[in-house]
């Protein structure tokens, strides 16, 4: 399986890729205040929460909110060594719609398997 995920404070969109079988899943977070020293513990839940949906994946992409991103990608790093190696491409991007992260994902891997 080959993942996607696009993420900012309040929001991750997480596509899943399975033999050509595409699956999005939605996570909310609880996160209210924009500091995150403030908010760690709902921070460390959230970033959990996440892990869980893409633990099997065996190629992981991150789309987001610079300040999220980098914390998501140092929280991999710190917890899942496996997955962390798994991270093949990081972009920023602020905003985005489902619609657009589904297709920049298999935009992604289509352009990945013809190389």
């Amino acid at each position: 399986m080959r993942t996607g995920i696009w993420l900012d404070r309040q929001n991750a969109f997480i596509v899943k890729i399975d033999q050509d079988v595409e699956s999005l899943v939605v996570l909310k977070s609880e996160l209210d205040n924009k500091d995150f020293e403030k908010d760690l513990n709902q921070l460390k839940e959230y970033s959990n929460s996440i892990l869980h949906e893409v633990d099997n994946t065996e190629e992981l992409v991150l789309v987001g909110q610079e300040e999220m991103l980098e914390h998501f990608h140092k929280h991999i790093e710190s917890t899942n060594k496996n997955l962390f190696n798994k991270v093949i491409a990081i972009r920023e991007e602020d905003n985005i719609t489902e619609n657009q992260i589904k297709s920049y994902v298999k935009d992604f891997f289509k352009k990945e398997i013809k190389v």
